[in-house]
């Protein structure tokens, strides 16, 4: 007959571990490209370009929004929810014909589940 006492020693198991990933970067944003690329203001104009966090943390992006001349922000397509996607919009005739001749920032930023932009 085996007998094993406990002590009250404060005794410690073992470490266990896992890598704790602090993401605080959002996706990076490229490869925009317009169609058509000059327009008279006539025709609605699709915008095309994709988001990556792939470099900023790998978390799957989620969102993304355009503006133009900083105005107020609209949502664009995901074509899937994963660290690098494809993003598209239309930017409607309407408003293509409400702005002035010349040229116009279009500026888009994307989130990722981190919630970084």
């Amino acid at each position: 007959m085996m007998r094993q006492e406990c002590r009250a020693a404060g005794n410690w198991g073992v470490f266990n571990s896992i890598v704790l990933r602090l993401d605080k970067a959002g996706p990076a944003t490229s490869s925009i490209v317009l169609t058509p690329a000059v327009s008279d203001g006539s025709v609605a104009v699709a915008i095309q370009a994709t988001a990556s966090d792939a470099a900023t943390g790998n978390s799957d992006v989620v969102a993304a929004e355009y503006t133009i001349d900083g105005g107020a922000a609209s949502p664009m397509a995901l074509n899937q929810v994963a660290p690098v996607v494809s993003l598209t919009a239309t930017i409607p005739a309407s408003t293509m014909q409400a702005l002035s001749e010349g040229g116009h920032t279009l500026a888009i930023r994307s989130q990722d589940t981190c919630q970084t932009s």
